[in-house]
Order: C-alpha cells, then sequence, then structure tokens
C-alpha cells in the first residue's frame, strides 16, 4: 500500500488524493466544532494549502509564534502548544504525509505513529504470541520523554531518517530547533524538541529511538514499542537482565530516564498493567482505571438527563432513547469495540453492562441513585440498546 509513495513528503502533502483523505481522517475527531469541519475542508481543498506548502519547500518558514497553555493531564501539569488554525492544520498535513511514506521504515514491534499501528495493534501482539505467559517481562515509561529528547541527537537522527527528502528535513530541524514560545502573553525561550500539541511530537518520539528498537527486534523474545511505553519479553532471567542493561546504556547515551514509579520486572504470568488492560498469564482484561473512567462519563450524561426527567421536562421514554443514543456514540468515541479483538474474557464487559443499564433506568427514573425505571432488556434493545457482551461474541464469532 505505501510503495507508490516514493516523491518528496511536499509533492505527496500536495497531491488531490493525499489532503482528500487526510481531510476524511482529520474530520473524524469528536473535538472540531461544525465551523472548524468547514474551515478544514475549505483550507485543505484549498489552492492556499498548495501555495503554503510550496513556501515550506522553497525554505520560507512563515509560522507565527507557538503558544502554549499548561493543561492537567493524568495528574501531570503539561505544556501543550498551538499555532492559529491553518497552520497547525499544514503540520497536520505533512506529518501524514510522512506518515504515508516512512511508516514502513519504522520496526514492526513499534505502534505508535505508523499506518496500521496502534495501542490496540500493540495488545493484539501480546495475545499472538503464543508464549508470552512463559516469558519474564520488562515493562518501563520514559520520565518526561518530550521533554528529555536533546535537540542536537534529534537533528542527527533526521539527518539520516531523511536524507533522500532535503527540503523536507531542513524544515523539520527547523521545528526542531526553535525554542520560543508565548505563556500567558511572556516569551519563553525554552520549547522542548516535540512540543506536545502538535503533530511532529509522535513522529520525533518514534525516530529517537530506532536503534532501541532495531536493536529489541533482533534480540527479544518479545518487544513492544508506543510511545514512551516499552516492554520487553525473554525467555529467562538472565536473558532479560542482559536486554534491560542495553536498554539502559542507549537511555543514558540519550539523556533518557526511566519513571522510576513505572519501570517494573515481571516473573512468567504475573498479573501487571499495561496500556489500560491487565494481562495475567493468558488473560487480558479491561483495567479498573479504564471502567472509572467510562463510569465518569456515563454518570455525568445521565445525571443531566435525569434533571430533565425529574423536572418533568422529559418524559421517560425520551431519557430512555437519547441515553441509549448517547451511549453508542460513547462507544465509538472511547474506542470501546476495538479492544474486543484482544480481551479474551467478559468480565469486565459485564461490569460495564451492568453499569450501563441501571445508569439508562436511573435516568429515565429521574434519577443516578437506587430507584429504577423498571424496564426489561428487551425493551430496551427495541430503543436500540445492544449490551457490550453481545457485541464481543458477535464479533469474536465473526473473527473466526
Amino acid at each position: 500500500m505505501l510503495e507508490k509513495y516514493t516523491e518528496d513528503i511536499f509533492k505527496i502533502a500536495s497531491l488531490p488524493e493525499t489532503r482528500q483523505s487526510a481531510l476524511e481522517r482529520f474530520s473524524k475527531g469528536t473535538n472540531l466544532s461544525g465551523d472548524e469541519r468547514t474551515a478544514l475542508k475549505t483550507y485543505l481543498l484549498s489552492e492556499i494549502v498548495l501555495r503554503d506548502i510550496q513556501m515550506l519547500k522553497e525554505g520560507n518558514y512563515y509560522f507565527d509564534e507557538f503558544t502554549a497553555k499548561k493543561r492537567n493531564i493524568g495528574g501531570k501539569e503539561r505544556l501543550i502548544f498551538s499555532l492559529p488554525f491553518e497552520q497547525k492544520t499544514i503540520i497536520r498535513l505533512i506529518n501524514y504525509g510522512i506518515l504515508l511514506r516512512y511508516s514502513a521504515q519504522f520496526s514492526k514491534d513499534l505502534y505508535s505513529f505508523k499506518i496500521g499501528g496502534n495501542q490496540y495493534k500493540s495488545l493484539e501482539s501480546i495475545r499472538s504470541c503464543s508464549n508470552f505467559k512463559d516469558l519474564y517481562l520488562f515493562k518501563t515509561d520514559i520520565k518526561s520523554y518530550g521533554r528529555s529528547i536533546v535537540e542536537k541527537e534529534m537533528c542527527h537522527l533526521l539527518d539520516s531518517f531523511f536524507a533522500q527528502d532535503i527540503e523536507l528535513c531542513a524544515f523539520l530541524k527547523w521545528y526542531v530547533k526553535r525554542n520560543t514560545y508565548y505563556l500567558d502573553d511572556v516569551l519563553y525561550e525554552d520549547a522542548p524538541v516535540t512540543k506536545d500539541g502538535l503533530s511532529f511530537s509522535g513522529l520525533f518520539e518514534n525516530i529517537y529511538l530506532t536503534d532501541l528498537d532495531s536493536l529489541m527486534e533482533k534480540e527479544a523474545d518479545y518487544y513492544s514499542r508506543f510511545g514512551d511505553d516499552i516492554l520487553i519479553g525473554a525467555a529467562s532471567r538472565e536473558k532479560l537482565d542482559g536486554l534491560i542493561g542495553k536498554t539502559k546504556n542507549i537511555f543514558d547515551k540519550k539523556g533518557l530516564t526511566m519513571h522510576p514509579m513505572k519501570t517494573s520486572i515481571f516473573f512468567p504470568g504475573e498479573r501487571f498493567e499495561h496500556l489500560g488492560v491487565i494481562v495475567e498469564g493468558s488473560s487480558i482484561d479491561l483495567s479498573e482505571d479504564y471502567l472509572a473512567y467510562i463510569e465518569r462519563r456515563i454518570r455525568k450524561r445521565a445525571r443531566k438527563l435525569a434533571i430533565l426527567q425529574r423536572k418533568k421536562i422529559l418524559p421517560k421514554e425520551i431519557v430512555l432513547f437519547r441515553m441509549i443514543q448517547w451511549i453508542e456514540t460513547l462507544k465509538s468515541d472511547i474506542e470501546i469495540t476495538q479492544r474486543y479483538s484482544f480481551i479474551t474474557t467478559d468480565k469486565s464487559l459485564k461490569k460495564i453492562d451492568r453499569m450501563l443499564t441501571d445508569l439508562i433506568r436511573g435516568a429515565a427514573a429521574g434519577t443516578t441513585g437506587r430507584k429504577k425505571y423498571q424496564v426489561s432488556y428487551k425493551e430496551l434493545s427495541k430503543w436500540g440498546y445492544k449490551s457490550l457482551v453481545r457485541e464481543y461474541y458477535e464479533a469474536i464469532s465473526c473473527k473466526k
């Protein structure tokens, strides 16, 4: 599929089919307003975007100053960078062109920022590894990965990775070195290489550890990396210790540190959590943190509908319908059906189903407490509700 993309990235980004597929890909974001979708389409399919691509190819890097905001993500304060809408979009388009052209150059065991790669594929690799439950495992997370990437080393890697695309390499190196940004109207000069929040961050995080990926692909009995989440498996503890030592050496050379609270060694079959799932022996199930996240999302919606029912603004039947309709949208938003491909048990899905039906019935009764509107599963099905357990078994049946 990727062989046809042999031109330079700026030419690939200019192709009508690239811009059309980029539009379809970018429009899937649930956080886009109607006006933003219209602006996205207008820009990507216009002559203006072709002019902007040509300017970048010629070395005219016309971007405004970066702006940054502090965001709390996972209990940790991070800087999220941004640019005006069209400038942010051109970065996404160039990034998409790189993904089309260069995905095949990344290791097969790297699952972030590549065509056909995502966290679900990473978890599927655990399920498809026949001797996984017999392996000694090393799991680690890179501490402040984006902020730890060294500019000089990144530029050296870009020279090597994009040796056949000089104009692209020059642009990416300019982007890496540009360290000024505004935060609360104050100009700072310490922007990290990745500029989290903009599309190139995943690309840089992938390229920075390509040597580790190549090494582990040859030497480890199991290996997967998704961004800064690393999982290494070996048939013996002695072999695993050797691989850990080699990983530490690479980290030391690149200025990276393993997160002390997220680094562990596991014996064969020992329970551990990874990318939102619990793995124990041959069993893979959704983690408690993921279940709690789903519950928070659903309870928030149920409370709003319960208030409308309690105040007699909406009748029970409409509350039922809207709640079920919203749950179907949520399933897509949190991509729960994609998880059916790697979980091996319906235990967590049963918990979610009980929670969903309780909250649907509670909202229809005007409460999220114990009082419930008495309605059967058969009746809920008529309104469009389908249990996750039923969907799961239908999915794995189709796969067989």
